[in-house]
């Protein structure tokens, strides 16, 4: 299985190609390249090949401050009540 993932502002854009074991579930954790993002929104758009075809690509709006990032939190099917917060750690990566 190959995935790919590509950050991109309105209009440019990088692309990260990465090699991950063949597997019926992933567990992703990976570095994005941020260096150089502004402030502001921009659309992280990823993909997966099973070996034959690519998936539908999975776009996602995200908005980038000044500030660190210090949580997350995610939901499945839309439905609030699966919501899991995640507090981070700041650092100074990008």
């Amino acid at each position: 299985m190959d995935g790919e993932q590509m950050i991109s502002r309105w209009g440019a854009g990088w692309q990260v190609a990465q090699t991950i074991t063949a597997t019926t579930v992933l567990s992703l954790t990976t570095t994005l390249p941020t260096t150089g993002l502004e402030p502001g929104f921009h659309r992280i758009i990823m993909q997966f090949n099973d070996g034959t075809d690519w998936s539908s690509p999975l776009t996602q709006v995200f908005k980038r401050s000044s500030s660190n990032i210090t949580g997350y939190r995610y939901w499945l099917n839309n439905d609030p009540s699966t919501t899991t917060t995640v507090a981070l750690t700041p650092n100074a990566c990008n």
